[in-house]
């Protein structure tokens, strides 16, 4: 028969075991201290223990891209696509040894892109990049107009380091190399006589590219972007009596766009 000290004693062993279990069995966590984000001092997190099913009250998604954070270290999705526009200060004319009146123009050009974009893990992603732009300028003189059309497309793949500044915020550095074709037209309207000139070229592009995003959620992020952007593509303009070589072109990028996770 059991006293009734021993018994207390059974009672008091079961309790702790199941207590012990129930440890061993739950997950420690690290959660915020204020999910508001106002402690900012050097307990900016506490462990705690819960059940492995439960879930978690005092989880804030905002906490998941925060460098400190554990859950940084997750990717929310490994595909990605970019929508995204430019406009792009051209930094070398658009033809070379040759005047049309003028000297020849630097021709800026706009354009789109989008970008399917691999994420590896948290910072490092491979892209591919489709982008179109257009360019055009106009020499005007009392006795005719010359007009210059310029239609750019690239096809480039590349890759992208990425670091997170805070929880809503990430820069990102990148590099992209592939192919272009540059169609250039030149159409001369004037008084005595009218002509127009074509041709179109294939050639290397590349950029590099610096910018910050901002994360409207864990799926949808906005970015904006410094870049230089090159290509090797030349088309030529010729006449009955010569040919204007055409010009490598390199770019100072204004570049911004919204992305989506999968």
């Amino acid at each position: 028969m059991f006293t009734k000290g021993t018994k207390s004693g059974v009672v008091g062993l079961l309790v702790a075991a199941l207590a012990i279990g129930g440890i061993a069995e739950a997950r420690q966590i690290m959660v915020p201290v204020d999910s508001n984000g106002a402690d900012s001092g050097r307990h900016r997190y506490r462990t705690r223990f819960m059940n492995p099913v439960d879930p978690d009250p005092l989880y804030d998604t905002q906490w998941r891209t925060f460098p400190d954070h554990p859950a940084a270290e997750a990717v929310t999705g490994s595909w990605g696509m970019e929508f995204g526009a430019s406009y792009n200060y051209a930094t070398s004319k658009i033809l070379k040894n040759v005047d049309f009146g003028n000297d020849a123009p630097k021709m800026d050009t706009w354009g789109v892109d989008a970008t399917g974009v691999y994420h590896l893990d948290k910072q490092n992603s491979l892209n591919l990049r489709f982008e179109y732009n257009k360019g055009m300028d106009e020499i005007s003189t009392p006795d005719q107009r010359e007009d210059l059309r310029l239609n750019v497309f690239m096809l480039m793949p590349g890759y992208r380091y990425t670091r997170v500044l805070s929880y809503s915020t990430s820069c990102y550095i990148g590099l992209n190399v592939g192919v272009t074709c540059s169609a250039l037209r030149y159409r001369n309207t004037g008084v005595l006589e009218s002509n127009l000139a074509h041709d179109s070229a294939w050639g290397a592009a590349y950029s590099v590219e610096a910018g910050l995003r901002y994360a409207f959620s864990d799926d949808v992020e906005m970015y904006i972007a410094y870049r230089f952007m090159g290509s090797t593509a030349r088309p030529d303009l010729w006449n009955d009596t010569a040919t204007y070589r055409g010009n490598t072109q390199r770019y100072h990028t204004v570049r911004c766009g919204i992305s989506f996770a999968f």
